[in-house]
């Protein structure tokens, strides 16, 4: 399930039934990388992605597996499929990857309330999330983790750490575009776009970490 068609559905929804939430006394998006409640999203969102690269399990899903599994865990509480996305994603223990997850849900939406993420300037969100990682921005959020080639230049590891910071990034803002579902609310249609949403972010990370160590080896031979 592509992440661009899910957030077209959601923000269509999102848009045609809250025209009158907008503009309420809402903080100005260039006040958000000082945040404290950003700066944090920033920092377990890297959790993850560190978490993912050393301690994941070998055996790479599917794309429909990974997917299938996340929202069996989110919408069923199945525990097998909480366990597979955990271990999937380097946490042996589920409990703690869930309460991460939930810790990072719960962020988001608390700095959607503050900046009305939804209709603030994603070129200033995608900004502030990089600077924040000191990633030097670029001219749009393009980042093309699938599609990176082989690192070039003899600072292997250097442009390795880079590349873990883009994926990152971009985990970071897909998360922050996912509110656009949840801002349907926790029950119903919205918790069931938020989480294919949110399964779709958390696959590209779960591909994109892989991808930098390929390229790292890659750059060593």
């Amino acid at each position: 399930m592509k992440l661009a068609y899910i957030l077209t559905i959601g923000s269509f929804v999102f848009l045609g039934c809250t025209k009158e939430n907008s503009n309420n006394t809402k903080l100005k998006i260039g006040l958000l990388h000082q945040d404290k409640d950003f700066i944090e999203l920033i920092s377990e969102s890297k959790l993850i992605i560190d978490s993912s690269f050393k301690y994941a399990s070998g055996n790479l899903l599917s794309e429909t597996e990974f997917i299938n599994h996340f929202k069996k865990a989110v919408n069923e509480n199945d525990p097998n499929s909480r366990k597979i996305i955990s271990r999937s994603l380097g946490f042996l223990n589920d409990t703690v990857f869930w309460n991460k997850r939930k810790y990072i849900r719960e962020k988001i939406s608390l700095l959607n309330y503050k900046y009305d993420l939804n209709n603030a300037d994603q070129y200033l969100i995608s900004n502030a999330i990089k600077n924040q990682l000191y990633i030097k921005p670029v001219n749009q959020y393009n980042l093309s983790i699938n599609k990176s080639t082989a690192l070039e230049g003899t600072n292997c590891l250097q442009q390795f750490n880079n590349c873990r910071d883009n994926v990152t990034a971009a985990f970071a803002f897909d998360q922050i575009q996912c509110v656009m579902a949840g801002s349907l609310g926790w029950t119903g249609l919205g918790l069931l776009l938020f989480a294919a949403c949110e399964a779709s972010a958390y696959y590209k990370s779960y591909v994109g970490d892989r991808t930098c160590l390929i390229n790292y080896n890659l750059c060593l031979k």
